[in-house]
């Protein structure tokens, strides 16, 4: 073992879980996840770390509803960038939205941008990638009208954080689909791959799509 290093919010002293990590070329450490806060609050957390484990930064996110969590994190190689992604509940009209939020390099927020879907229910990022031109892809589920239904989302924002185009895909089974995984390659491609229930007799399948730039 090189070092160990614990956070904790000491306002709470609750639940404090990361969900991914990144190492930059200096080999400052970057994880982000979630974090109590006070009276049943939490926050989308993104802690930094230098090579020696010592903490240099937690920004805590925490939004307008008080529920908050990132899933994945991306760090440019030079960390002059930090994205991450996940949820942020907006209250009880529009539910749990997708968060992505830029940073710079020392943590402090660029934009933050939110996708509601069509049936402003439980919206949720599991995945992130940056492609060629600076633009973001974040994926994972989105809850429809029906009971029990989400849907493979896809949104691509631009390095401004425009958003570009979202794309959705429901399994033959009609039920629970979920993107757990996404890439891009050198043509700005998106590839995106995770679980779909099938109908009949097929029950859970991997199911990848393979989006162009545009989205199609």
């Amino acid at each position: 073992k090189q070092w160990s290093t614990r956070y904790n919010n000491s306002s709470a002293n609750g639940t404090d879980e990361a969900f991914d990590v990144a190492v930059d070329n200096s080999g400052n450490v970057y994880v982000t996840g979630t974090s109590d806060g006070t009276s049943g609050t939490s926050a989308a957390t993104t802690i930094k770390y230098n090579s020696s484990g010592v903490q240099q930064i937690a920004r805590r996110y925490t939004g307008t509803g008080g529920i908050n969590a990132c899933y994945a994190l991306y760090v440019n190689p030079t960390a002059t960038l930090i994205y991450v992604t996940g949820y942020s509940y907006q209250g009880t009209s529009n539910d749990f939205n997708i968060v992505t939020i830029k940073y710079n390099s020392a943590i402090t927020q660029k934009w933050a941008v939110q996708y509601n879907g069509a049936a402003s229910k439980y919206d949720e990022a599991r995945a992130l990638a940056v492609d060629g031109t600076g633009s973001v892809i974040v994926a994972g589920y989105s809850q429809t009208a029906t009971p029990g239904n989400y849907d493979y989302v896809a949104v691509k924002y631009d390095s401004l954080g425009a958003q570009k185009w979202v794309k959705t895909y429901n399994g033959t089974g009609n039920d629970y689909d979920r993107i757990n995984a996404v890439k891009t390659d050198a043509l700005n491609n998106v590839y995106v791959t995770g679980k779909s229930i099938g109908n009949g007799s097929s029950l859970e399948d991997i199911v990848t799509i393979k989006y162009d730039k545009s989205g199609v």
